[in-house]
């Protein structure tokens, strides 16, 4: 994780408000693709697995719902076409 006396210290342009904000920003909102696109703070905190699995079941339940979708969209065009055509 990073720390806002890093930032000060190195970049002494960075004021100490600025560099906190930058540090909350990196550290809790900012998603790093290095380790699965999970926050540093999720990751220290032992999220990851929970996170994780979360969005594997909601890209399941999503992946469902297109197929219901578009089985629904080929059923309909299969009776409407007929009609107009």
């Amino acid at each position: 994780m990073l720390s806002s006396e890093f930032l000060t210290l190195s970049l002494p342009r960075f004021s100490e408000r600025r560099s906190g904000e930058f540090v909350d920003f990196y550290n809790h909102r900012r998603y790093h693709k290095a380790i699965k696109d999970i926050t540093p703070a999720d990751m220290l905190a032992g999220r990851r697995e929970e996170i994780l699995g979360r969005r594997k079941e909601v890209k399941n339940k999503t992946i469902v719902r297109r197929k219901l979708s578009n089985t629904a969209l080929r059923l309909w065009s299969i009776w409407w076409y007929p009609l107009v055509g």
